[in-house]
């Protein structure tokens, strides 16, 4: 697992695969960039659903989840989102970490290597 740079940072990240950038850390509420790692570009079809290999699997601590959670301009631009608005990720998955994508628009959508895709946020479990 690699600590990104910033040291009060709790979310531990592992390269799955080789070119796969870390999530860059937005702000102080633990609000992370996930960003296509893919070396090719990936195309949306109108209505298509789409698997968006991240290149990168996390840990956290329990009682800790990820919300992934759509980036607002493509939805406003481009009307692609998730299908269901937001994804949840539990302390125990350890797996590559998927982003699921629609195109909810009439044109085909191009996602280039690099695009942001989502953002991650940790949230703590409180009971």
């Amino acid at each position: 697992m690699v600590q990104p740079e910033n040291k009060d940072n709790i979310l531990k990240i592992k390269r799955i695969s080789e070119n796969a950038k870390i999530p860059v850390r937005q702000n102080k509420i633990n609000l992370y960039a996930c960003i296509n790692n893919q070396d090719q570009k990936i195309e949306i079809k109108p209505g298509e659903l789409v698997f968006v290999p991240c290149g990168i699997a996390i840990e956290l601590e329990s009682p800790e989840y990820v919300a992934l959670l759509f980036v607002e301009n493509k939805i406003i631009n481009y009307s692609v989102n998730f299908p269901g608005s937001v994804g949840v990720i539990d302390s125990d998955y350890r797996g590559e970490l998927n982003v699921v994508l629609r195109n909810n628009s009439k044109n085909l959508y191009t996602i280039n290597h690099g695009d942001k895709i989502a953002y991650l946020i940790i949230m703590k479990i409180v009971v």
